[in-house]
């Protein structure tokens, strides 16, 4: 998801789907020969990332069952996905020949310590509770999920906000380096805590869960319809990304742009979400889902497929097929992530149904697998005679 972005701003130079970076002053020198080609087909870069986002998904989605994987992993693959965009869009990560590895690494270990760091804010530490499998039986154990979703989403939807709707550069400027996006992550870790401290509240939850020792902020807004509304604004921001910033673009002034895309976008999120869960009869956790299926769909022909077949069509048919085949593959993934969950995992409950699962399959592992492959694995590495593209 996060490697969509809109390409006028873009804090790193757009992806041109043969694995090297964007050429800026002569950095990187691309034969004349292989610019006259023009676009290229994405079948073997695409083959690879089909491949790639498979084996994620099976890992992770499955390793541990379905019930499993979203009690354990739910909060550490939301805590990992600003850090994934900062290292992927924001060249945030380290240089050299071991950079895919480290930068993985990093992104890993940075989840898994801001899970245990939100643990410990939301109720206490406690490593057993981290890793239960079971939605039952769990005493004074304090698992990560749900219970820590809403803040770990605040954090990654204020950085798809900062980082596409703001034009990222606007808010960190590009004079800070590969610096711009860890303040980028901070700034918005801080930010979604503030948020969280004023809007949140466990009003809903049993009393087991209040014996948990639960932070509870008594703000005006249930914690995890929070969760919801902000899977509604991301779906506004994917198609932001998705169609390259129109309308927006139509609007020459950068600050006048920016001002009138973050209050579209929010504004677009909380109608989907008023009618989704008013007169449309859908719960959070569908909406939820539904929101991070259109990422699925998104992710995939974006990034990945790069727009393909209409890569180098008209931009008005070229938004209008990304948009319409973003969405069919998010009417059937949808279809088909719900029959595999519920064929493979007979232990959905009302509290923790088939749609959470989906959520996190769809909007962590499928849309951090992508970027993952995309700006990580297949970015160029300086060799001699070139030097290394800086943001």
């Amino acid at each position: 998801m996060t490697n969509i972005r809109y390409k006028a701003i873009s804090p790193r130079p757009e992806d041109t789907g043969s694995g090297q970076a964007g050429s800026s002053d002569g950095d990187q020198q691309v034969p004349a020969g292989r610019r006259a080609r023009g676009p290229r087909h994405p079948g073997g870069r695409a083959l690879g990332g089909l491949a790639v986002t498979a084996s994620v998904l099976v890992l992770g989605g499955f390793a541990l069952g379905p019930m499993g994987s979203l009690l354990v992993l739910g909060a550490p693959t939301t805590f990992a996905m600003p850090i994934l965009a900062a290292v992927a869009d924001w060249d945030a990560g380290v240089r050299g020949r071991w950079a895919t590895t480290v930068d993985s690494l990093l992104i890993v270990i940075g989840a898994v310590g801001l899970t245990l760091l939100g643990q410990v804010l939301i109720g206490h530490a406690d490593l057993v509770g981290a890793t239960r499998t079971t939605a039952t039986g769990a005493g004074r154990q304090m698992p990560t999920f749900p219970y820590e979703i809403p803040l770990g989403a605040l954090a990654f939807v204020t950085f798809l906000q900062v980082s596409i709707v703001s034009e990222g550069r606007l808010v960190f400027p590009a004079r800070h380096g590969p610096k711009a996006g860890r303040l980028a992550v901070l700034g918005c870790l801080a930010a979604a805590l503030a948020a969280y401290a004023a809007l949140a509240n466990w009003d809903a939850a049993s009393a087991d869960v209040r014996q948990l020792s639960l932070w509870d902020p008594h703000g005006p807004f249930r914690a995890l319809d929070i969760a919801a509304w902000l899977i509604s604004v991301a779906i506004w921001q994917t198609a932001h990304a998705l169609l390259d910033g129109w309308p927006y673009s139509l609007i020459k002034a950068r600050p006048a742009r920016v001002a009138v895309a973050n209050v579209t976008v929010v504004a677009l999120g909380s109608a989907t979400y008023t009618v989704a869960t008013g007169p449309l009869g859908a719960n959070g956790a569908q909406l939820s889902a539904a929101g991070a299926m259109f990422v699925v769909g998104s992710s995939l022909v974006g990034p990945l497929l790069n727009g393909w077949p209409l890569t180098a069509a008209r931009p008005a048919w070229r938004r209008t097929w990304l948009a319409v085949s973003a969405t069919g593959i998010a009417v059937a993934a949808y279809a088909a992530l719900h029959r595999l969950g519920l064929t493979t995992e007979h232990h959905w409950t009302r509290q923790t149904p088939v749609e959470l699962w989906m959520v996190v399959c769809g909007l962590n592992l499928i849309g951090g697998a992508i970027p993952w492959y995309t700006r990580i694995l297949r970015r160029p590495h300086p060799r001699a005679g070139h030097r290394a593209q800086l943001p």
